[in-house]
């Protein structure tokens, strides 16, 4: 018995003929078709978009197709069919609307933003409700799905947005671009016969769309449609989706997968997507990428785990090693002028070094001039010269101190505080360390080492089992066979984003495992 899948591949390639460089438009019409939902060929006239809504319609058995070319002066007996004169003589106002749209079950609209209000309000609610009031009557509509299309996008202040909402898969339909194509164009019927060996009555129709129903989202798809939904917020913030466009996309995703023969959905049927979540022509090479970018992602959450990593990794250190240069400093204890009630500030007792230096005259003409004073260490932030201060807690106006990027004091002396003409030499002061940043501490406490070390063991657990399961997801992308509805080579480099991806996961493997070893090559102290 014929597969879903290998009788849809089949029907795809009977449609094709003389549908250059559109098969992925005939693909995703069909699919949407198929799955009860609307599509918009966005183009110029004459790029085959009545001639892709035909062969469409060649794919159903007993089809009732429908088929209209809008423009301001359309009325609405051209679409809904013209006023019934028997029911008007009685005093009902009905259509007769056999051959009509109410009556079809495939339609294309061309121009279809160029209808009157009249027409575009009443199928606003037959294409979204698949209902007709025809009179004081409710009548079903059999509409599978419409197809419209149009060289125009409507006006926000157009009014038309619900109805533009409501016509899911978009798609742009360009002039033939390769060559080989264009000559076969040129040389070809304008509309080659199609012969379809199988084609789709109503009753499997509905089977399958009920069947649809049933697949579910898998757990990676859910994840990489909220990372998409934060990018398209970041990248687009005036793209408005609404939450009808979401679900009526995730039944679209539920389609690609049953054809697919597949009971749940999975990332790489995201890439539909690229035709539903743009407005404007300019914004789906924008959508694209990111789609694509995303989809290039694993498609698992490795996110905790390699921020865990990281603060581990940043709360070893800290255990391990010296965070920061610790310099050797004194106490300065000016009583009579820190804690004077002069309206003094008072300044810090720690943290001072202190320094003693003789300045001695270039050219030797008087005696070497000794002296001492106190500089905080926070002086060294800044590199903005600045007076010490002297035993007494005063500032020495006649030494003027500033550090460099190196950390080294330099010194001027002038006994009249004129620095800019200053004679006198004065040695520079290096800070005496302590410690030097980076290096190991001396105590560590066994607790801690403890902690981390059990922490780090069950991160690289963690590790381990993440990307054994991206591994497996990834050889499952490389053996499905070549997708219906999405571009091979889409698939192509999703997976080499996934290898990449599972590159970076052996790479976090191997920091773990460093840092494992450096937590238990460390003896422990109290």
């Amino acid at each position: 018995m014929t597969s879903r899948r290998q009788r849809l591949q089949t029907l795809l390639n009977e449609l094709k003929p003389g549908l250059y460089e559109r098969d992925d438009a005939l693909a995703l019409t069909l699919l949407a078709t198929l799955s009860g939902h609307h599509t918009f060929l966005y183009g110029p006239p004459g790029t085959g978009k009545s001639l892709l809504a035909r062969r469409v319609a060649a794919a159903f058995a007993d089809s009732a197709y429908f088929e209209c070319l809008m423009n301001r002066f359309s009325t609405p007996d051209e679409v809904f069919g013209p006023v019934a004169l028997s029911a008007l003589k009685a005093d009902r106002y009905e259509r007769q609307t056999e051959g009509y749209l109410p009556r079809a079950d495939l339609a294309f609209l061309d121009e279809i933003f160029k209808a009157s209000p009249a027409i575009l309000n009443t199928l606003l609610t037959l294409i979204n409700e698949r209902q007709f009031r025809n009179g004081d009557q409710l009548l079903p509509v059999p509409l599978k799905g419409l197809i419209t299309a149009a060289n125009e996008i409507p006006e926000v202040e157009a009014g038309l947005d619900a109805l533009y909402d409501r016509l899911l898969v978009r798609l742009i339909a360009a002039p033939t671009q390769e060559w080989d194509n264009f000559s076969a164009l040129l040389q070809g019927s304008a509309n080659p016969p199609v012969q379809v060996s199988q084609p789709i009555d109503t009753a499997t129709w509905q089977q399958w769309h009920r069947e649809m129903a049933t697949v579910r989202l898998d757990q990676q798809t859910l994840l990489a449609i909220a990372r998409l939904r934060t990018a398209l917020a970041r990248q687009l913030p005036d793209l408005y989706l609404s939450d009808r466009r979401w679900q009526w996309a995730a039944g679209l995703l539920k389609a690609a997968a049953y054809f697919e023969q597949r009971h749940h959905t999975q990332p790489s049927d995201l890439l539909l997507l690229t035709h539903v979540l743009w407005h404007r022509p300019e914004q789906q090479a924008t959508v694209a990428t990111l789609v694509t970018d995303e989809l290039a992602r694993l498609p698992l959450n490795s996110e905790p785990l390699l921020n865990e990593l990281e603060w581990w990794e940043s709360r070893l250190h800290e255990q391990l090693f010296y965070q920061e240069d610790a310099y050797d400093t004194v106490e300065f204890f000016p009583q009579q002028f820190f804690f004077a009630n002069q309206g003094e500030q008072r300044q810090e007792r720690g943290g001072y070094f202190y320094v003693k230096r003789q300045a001695v005259h270039i050219h030797r003409r008087a005696e070497p001039v000794h002296f001492d004073f106190f500089v905080h260490q926070s002086q060294m932030t800044s590199r903005a010269p600045f007076h010490p201060f002297d035993p007494l807690g005063h500032q020495r106006e006649n030494v003027q101190c500033q550090f460099r990027d190196n950390g080294i004091l330099t010194i001027r002396y002038d006994e009249l505080g004129r620095f800019d003409h200053s004679a006198y030499e004065v040695e520079p002061f290096s800070p005496p360390l302590k410690q030097r940043k980076g290096e190991r501490r001396a105590h560590i406490a066994p607790d801690k080492l403890a902690e981390a070390q059990a922490a780090l063991a069950q991160l690289r657990q963690g590790l381990d089992q993440l990307k054994a399961e991206a591994e497996s997801q990834l050889g499952q992308l490389q053996q499905q066979p070549e997708p219906l509805f999405v571009r091979a080579e889409a698939l192509a480099q999703m997976a080499n984003g996934w290898a990449n991806g599972i590159e970076d996961l052996a790479l976090s493997q191997l920091r773990c495992d460093a840092l494992i070893s450096l937590a238990n090559d460390v003896p422990c102290s109290t």
